[in-house]
């Protein structure tokens, strides 16, 4: 768990117990509802991001290998429901 950069949002990394899938959630600290901002999904494992890289302008780099290979991913996350 982390909080994003701008304090918006704290980030949860939920994963099943076979890891065959991963999201990644925004959590309001306001009033404690969850989105998914991103769902991997894999035939196998799905390995835990390390090292999500946060962008000046509120975007990310997501390392996956959904491929086979990994590669970087830029997300634009969804705004918080607070800022609605």
């Amino acid at each position: 768990m982390a909080w994003r950069p701008d304090g918006a949002q704290v980030l949860a990394q939920v994963q099943d117990r076979e890891q065959t899938w991963l999201e990644l959630l925004g959590v309001s600290p306001a009033d404690g509802q969850a989105k998914t901002l991103i769902r991997e999904q894999g035939k196998t494992w799905v390995d835990r991001a390390e090292n999500v890289k946060w962008l000046k302008d509120g975007s990310f780099l997501w390392p996956s290998e959904r491929t086979g290979w990994q590669h970087l991913y830029r997300y634009r996350p969804t705004a918080p429901s607070s800022a609605r």
